[in-house]
């Protein structure tokens, strides 16, 4: 569906949000309940949370820099002309938090909670791996979670076995491929480049969240934190144009600086946490 105005956008992705919820309520109930309080789920929450709110935080300053420099030596006076009124600015920003927390819920309901227990139930060992409801546990019970103790705080592992490890390989990509558009061969080599370079941000961003998801098991944390990301990253150029990017491979250089300075950040997280995994 088209949804070049804000309030569009709004009534779409809270169609879809709902039907991922009674999709997931459905089929995987207990990822609808609040993630637990154990330690390791809160170390693995919070680290997540903050890496990925800072580069969606990094990709919302480079934004707001490529507006602020686009008219050279009149920037000021362009900056001015272009922002709209007080009243349009805080509705722009009530539509954005709503619209990116429901992306955040259907997006993640379907790429990783769905996505990722068919995935793995299919991928594991004579495809039938078995779900496991809540992190350290297996079909309801509770099975031993390895750590490391260092001065006395427990220090989780967050091994993965082979079928999660594909499972969350799978649907990332498939999250990649569905926030790359067919780029116009047309418009030149450097759209096709940030086509690519585009292709890996989410590639790496779905990774995160991913292995996110299989410590958690439950949706909200990776919702939230997907809607924080979204957030942060679109809030200049939908405050001020009051409609969402329709593309990011748009052959224009700060677009290529976004993607580059995002994607190197994502795969600092993803680096951290492939040496956690292999520990």
């Amino acid at each position: 569906m088209s949804s070049d105005t804000l309030p569009t956008a709004l009534l779409q992705e809270a169609v879809l949000a709902l039907m991922s919820l009674a999709a997931v309520g459905y089929a995987v109930s207990d990822a609808l309940r609040r993630c637990t309080e154990s330690v390791q789920q809160r170390n693995t929450v919070r680290f997540t949370a903050v890496a990925l709110l800072l580069t969606g935080l990094a990709g919302g300053v480079i934004t707001l820099l490529a507006w602020l420099f686009a008219d050279g030596d009149n920037a000021a006076g362009f900056v001015l002309a272009a922002l709209p009124s007080a009243a349009e600015l805080m509705r722009n920003l009530l539509l954005l938090l709503s619209i990116c927390l429901l992306t955040g819920v259907y997006e993640e309901a379907f790429m990783r909670v769905l996505g990722i227990e068919a995935l793995e139930g299919a991928m594991g060992e004579g495809g039938a791996a078995p779900r496991r409801a809540a992190y350290g546990q297996t079909a309801g019970k509770s099975v031993g979670v390895s750590s490391d103790v260092e001065h006395g705080v427990a220090k989780p592992s967050i091994a993965l076995d082979a079928a999660a490890k594909r499972a969350v390989l799978v649907s990332a990509v498939l999250f990649a491929l569905l926030h790359v558009g067919v780029p116009d061969v047309s418009a030149g080599q450097l759209v096709l480049m940030q086509s690519a370079v585009k292709f890996v941000q989410a590639l790496l961003f779905g990774l995160i969240l991913g292995v996110l998801y299989t410590q958690t098991r439950r949706l909200w944390p990776c919702a939230l934190i997907h809607a924080g990301f979204d957030v942060l990253y679109l809030a200049p150029n939908v405050l001020i144009t009051g409609a969402m990017p329709g593309t990011y491979a748009s052959g224009a250089a700060s677009d290529t600086v976004l993607l580059a300075v995002t994607v190197l950040m994502l795969a600092g997280i993803v680096i951290k946490i492939r040496k956690e995994i292999a520990r």
